[in-house]
């Protein structure tokens, strides 16, 4: 006589549909820290433009020394245009 495996059951879930928790759970800081969530920094756009910069091993990248891929023809047709 052949076995059958079971029927399955009703699916479940291991975690709970929804979590709750304070907002403050969790969330002890050494006195005087400030929260991440409650500061609203406003750099100027000199700041944002000064840090724009490449990581030092792009030092010596630049569109001239740009090698387009030959299995990417449009890399190559994007150079020549």
């Amino acid at each position: 006589m052949p076995r059958t495996a079971p029927a399955p059951g009703p699916l479940t879930c291991a975690y709970p549909s929804r979590v709750t928790a304070s907002p403050s759970a969790g969330t002890a800081r050494a006195p005087g820290a400030a929260s991440l969530v409650e500061r609203s920094p406003a750099p100027g756009p000199d700041r944002l433009l000064a840090d724009l910069v490449p990581p030092p091993h792009f030092a010596e990248a630049s569109f001239a020394s740009y090698r387009p891929d030959p299995a990417q023809p449009s890399q190559a047709a994007a150079v020549a245009a």
